[in-house]
Formats: structure tokens, C-alpha cells, sequence
């Protein structure tokens, strides 16, 4: 996540999404805060301005979202992730919102920054119900997770995921976890890519697909049934040529390439 992306249309879809799964528990966002930089992403934002395509779906967000871009735009505060977490958009949660990449070279030191890193942001996000990881670009294979390179302070390793989902004595079943996904190009399509990443992240993972201005998934992780029936009753809402909606655990496993 970089500042320069809050109230971005992914914004809706992740804190529309959140507040629909969360609402009655405690939630935690881990952001995985990189610097900005400097490019054409996250200007996505003339949603705001079409509420008669846009509203319909989930009004309190929307309504919050484009009262906290006009203070943004009219310099009432600035463009980041403490703007969110001061808008109430995500009440009764936990943030986790320190730079996940120093700004030193990488190599050595990167990769041992960054398991600190995330060491660290597991005590204060323990006491939450369910945890949003939120990286700029999502989820990263394992065998090809490099920390000692900058750039994958974008990404979220896949066993930083299973971690934070792992069992524990207020989650026996393990705890459910939403991860961001920006799906990549896969010579499969993009069906095929989320049901391997659904394999790899283990039985019970379910996923939202958001295919508007870009597709995106986010990843539920030791789903239960009531989440399973409150993401599917979000993606119903969304009315939208592109396409949102719920992918359920593929009945067949097989091996992940």
C-alpha cells in the first residue's frame, strides 16, 4: 500500500468489503506501507464523481470516501493511510502502518529488516478476529519471494499469509485472513490463477473478484460460513458490467505449479 492510492476505486472495494465481513468483529489491517512513488496509479478516483453508477452498492462507504477525498483535494489533510484510519471508515480496528522497506539498499539488511518487520506486527494484530493484509501488488510464491530486493516490499509472501492465519487458542480453526491480490497475466487467465493461489493458500480459502477498471481478488483465508455468506451477499450488490463476485474452494486439489 502507498499513500498516494487512499481513495482509489480499489479503496472502495477493500473497505466496502471489510465493513460487510467485520462489522461485528475485531478487525486488523496490516498495511504493507511502501513509499510513494511516481507514476499514473492511483489516480482512479472520478468514481467519486459518478454516484449514479458507484453509490448504489454501498453508500456509507461511498459517501465516506468522497467526503475524505474533497478535504484531501481542498488540502484539509493530506493523502495517506493515518486519513483513513482518522475517517472511521474502519472502526474497532487494530493498524499496523510502518514502512515495510527502510529506506537503505537492499540485500542482507533489507531481508533482516523485513522479517522484523513482520515479526513485529504480529503481537499487536494477535487480539483481532480477522486480519486485512493489504501490499501494492498482493501475493508472492515462496521460492520466489527475494526480501532482499526493494521491490518486494510490495508483495506479501505466502507464508507471511499462512502465518497470519495460523491456528492459535482464540482460533482453534485457524483465523481468517483477507489478502490483497492484483492479479498478474497469467497464461491460464486470471480463473486459473486465482483457483492455484486458492491450492497453495490451503482448503477453505475463498476469494472475491473485483473486475472493475482492474482486476483484483482478495483472498479469504480459513473462511468460515458466515463469512462465505457475507461475501457473497457483497458481491450480489455490485451490479457491474466487469464483474464482482465470490469463487468458492475448488473441489479438486491438485499440485501447484
Amino acid at each position: 500500500m502507498q499513500d498516494r492510492y487512499v481513495g482509489d476505486i480499489g479503496d472502495y472495494a477493500k473497505y466496502s468489503l471489510l465493513r460487510a465481513l467485520a462489522h461485528d468483529r475485531k478487525l486488523g489491517v496490516s498495511w504493507y506501507l511502501f513509499p510513494d512513488e511516481v507514476s499514473g496509479d492511483g489516480g482512479h478516483v472520478g468514481y467519486l464523481l459518478r454516484p449514479d453508477k458507484w453509490c448504489a452498492p454501498d453508500p456509507d462507504t461511498f459517501n465516506a470516501l468522497r467526503k475524505l477525498m474533497g478535504d484531501i483535494l481542498h488540502e484539509k489533510q493530506a493523502r495517506s493511510v493515518a486519513a483513513i484510519k482518522r475517517s472511521g471508515l474502519l472502526p474497532d480496528t487494530t493498524f499496523w502502518s510502518h514502512m515495510v522497506v527502510h529506506e537503505r539498499p537492499g540485500g542482507p539488511a533489507l531481508a533482516e529488516y523485513r522479517s522484523e518487520w513482520f515479526r513485529n506486527s504480529l503481537a499487536p494484530l494477535e487480539s483481532c478476529d480477522i486480519v486485512f493484509a493489504d501490499p501494492d501488488n498482493g501475493l508472492c510464491a515462496r521460492e520466489k519471494f527475494r526480501p532482499t530486493q526493494r521491490r518486494f516490499g510490495k508483495s506479501i509472501c505466502e507464508d507471511e499469509a499462512l502465518t497470519l492465519a495460523r491456528e492459535s487458542t482464540a482460533h482453534p480453526n485457524g483465523r481468517p485472513v483477507v489478502v490483497y491480490h492484483h492479479n498478474a497475466r497469467p497464461a491460464g487467465g486470471h480463473c486459473a490463477e486465482v483457483a492455484d493461489w486458492q491450492r497453495r493458500l490451503g482448503k477453505g480459502t475463498c476469494a472475491v473478484r473485483w473486475r472493475p477498471v482492474s482486476p483484483r481478488t482478495f483472498f479469504i483465508l480459513n473462511c468460515t460460513d458466515k463469512l462465505r455468506r457475507r461475501a457473497e451477499e457483497w458481491c450480489e450488490k455490485w451490479e457491474l458490467p466487469e464483474g464482482v463476485y465470490f469463487q468458492d474452494y475448488p473441489d479438486e486439489l491438485t499440485e501447484s505449479g
